[in-house]
């Protein structure tokens, strides 16, 4: 058992360790992308955190860059230490319970959730959905084993931090949070006091709900507003666009989850647990269902829908070992799995990041091109296969051409460039997507501004 429980534990270091490795080797494709090329630029420029629609879990991983910023290190190894801050909060969480909780089953399940389907996310990393999903298990492993009556003043109050923080995610971590609990609560709840699984239950529903109620943002709201789709297509959810897209996806990425879904099905029907089966099947159908009508045309980018999909292999993970590890040949199967997806994991890794390098090699060639100019694209100007999101390749831009060239090239991007005609003039603003800041607010060695002679003009693309 000892010698298992070692080749566990040496798997999951592997499996993070090569998480790392190439979150360094593809740390531009990572940073220098979207909302993670966003977060970072405000990061440096206000000297503070970029906390978005109320969302201060991910404060965990923006506090490296942060930090790094003001021991004073270079915009490229802060880049680095940005991208590896998301696999080392999986890492510290892994050894945590392993070392400290001594629990190797929540550690698998740790595991899977980075090697089952992560694909296109691993290059779209600031989600803090994902970074919420490493908290659970690290949370509840913190709860096996105690007893409320026993509860010291500390613990009251460190209970309270790990399910605020949890709640301060994001809004989706309210269904594998709870079918978590749930799931202790009347399936296996050995070696937990029901009473601290029904306080953690409660205490963050109170919270999700107080926070709803009084801090309202456009975004979850907008995001929110999918869910009248399911008026609008009812009764026909099964025959949609956006479940055709997923079969495809299970045949070509996501194959681990038909097969875990089978396994775990399979386990619960010959151990007569029909009472389990029907809830998860329930409460994964549910949250697969609002997924899928939210996005009924499969419109969503790729990395951004499969964040929503992790959450499905998580919580097939969690059931998959709290029922397999009764079983005396737990780690004959556990083993091979926890191999056959790391090896997986990387096979993927390396065949999406092609997307991602290229997108990253039109960025530095275009910018080249215009390193002695400061443009305003029209949003339809931009090869969409490129420019995945036109949005942020400002924040892109700032970033490549700062750390390569040592010199910020400025690339505004707009649906309407003549809205940005008042100030096109003005040889001594940055313009980007989500703000205009004039050179002094944005401080050397992260921004190098070398030209405040020439001002701003529209780039036509049919003059090229």
């Amino acid at each position: 058992m000892k010698t298992n429980r070692f080749i566990l534990f040496f798997i999951g270091i592997s499996t993070f360790a090569i998480s790392s490795i190439e979150s360094i080797r593809f740390a531009k494709e990572r940073i220098a992308f979207g909302d993670a090329a966003f977060q970072l630029f405000t990061i440096l420029r206000t000297e503070d955190l970029a906390i978005q629609v109320m969302r201060f879990g991910s404060a965990l991983t923006q506090g490296v860059p942060l930090l790094m910023s003001k021991l004073n290190l270079c915009l490229l190894n802060i880049m680095f230490s940005y991208s590896l801050s998301f696999e080392s909060i999986s890492l510290v969480a892994f050894l945590i319970i392993v070392l400290y909780f001594k629990n190797i089953e929540l550690a698998i399940v740790l595991v899977l959730l980075k090697t089952l389907i992560t694909t296109h996310t691993f290059f779209w990393v600031q989600s803090e959905l994902l970074q919420g999903l490493v908290i659970i298990p690290l949370c509840i492993a913190w709860m096996k084993g105690k007893y409320i009556t026993h509860f010291k003043n500390s613990q009251f109050v460190l209970l309270f931090v790990f399910v605020f923080t949890l709640a301060f995610f994001h809004p989706l971590i309210v269904f594998p949070f709870s079918f978590c609990i749930i799931y202790l609560l009347f399936f296996k709840s050995d070696g937990f006091d029901k009473r601290l699984l029904h306080l953690s239950l409660v205490l963050f529903f109170t919270i999700s709900i107080i926070k709803t109620m009084l801090i309202k943002n456009a975004y979850d709201s907008s995001a929110m507003a999918g869910l009248d789709n399911f008026k609008r297509y009812f009764p026909h959810y099964l025959n949609i666009p956006v479940n055709r897209q997923f079969l495809s996806l299970c045949l070509e990425e996501y194959y681990f989850i038909p097969i875990l879904l089978g396994f775990n099905s399979i386990i619960l029907i010959l151990k007569k647990k029909w009472t389990p089966l029907f809830f998860t099947t329930l409460f994964w159908g549910v949250y697969f269902l609002i997924v899928q009508i939210t996005d009924y045309n499969g419109g969503i980018f790729h990395f951004r829908i499969e964040s929503f999909y992790i959450p499905l292999a998580f919580m097939l993970s969690f059931v998959f070992v709290l029922e397999a590890s009764t079983s005396p040949s737990f780690k004959k199967i556990v083993i091979p799995l926890l191999c056959v997806s790391l090896v997986m994991f990387v096979i993927r890794i390396e065949k999406v990041s092609t997307i991602y390098s290229s997108q990253l090699h039109w960025n530095r060639t275009f910018l080249t091109e215009h390193m002695n100019e400061k443009l305003v694209v029209r949003t339809s100007d931009l090869p969409c296969d490129s420019v995945l999101l036109p949005w942020a390749l400002p924040y892109q831009t700032w970033m490549l051409s700062t750390i390569e060239n040592n010199k910020t090239v400025s690339i505004a991007v707009s649906d309407d460039p003549h809205s940005f005609d008042w100030t096109l003039w003005n040889s001594k603003v940055f313009i980007t997507s989500w703000g205009i800041f004039d050179y002094h607010q944005l401080a050397s060695p992260y921004f190098q501004f070398k030209d405040d002679t020439i001002g701003y003009k529209h780039y036509d693309k049919l003059l090229r």
